[in-house]
């Protein structure tokens, strides 16, 4: 799994295997959230369950927020 921001957005992917090409992988967009009202600067990702996609996600931003994220939610 990779937990990327991009501005105000956070983007849960789960990296696999491609199925076109050997050796290759591939990144499927799992969720995304929406939520900081200014660019994010820090996130951190970590699962608990990986074959259930549990985890939490933890992200502060330029806004003064520092939230949790549900991976399942």
């Amino acid at each position: 799994f990779l937990a990327i921001a991009s501005m105000q957005t956070i983007i849960l992917m789960q990296i696999v295997k491609s199925k076109e090409n050997l050796g290759k992988f591939d990144a499927i967009t799992i969720r995304t959230y929406k939520e900081h009202l200014k660019r994010i600067e820090s996130i951190k990702l970590k699962m608990i369950n990986a074959h259930k996609a549990e985890g939490l996600i933890t992200t502060g931003s330029q806004d003064g927020f520092i939230k949790y994220w549900d991976t399942k939610k």
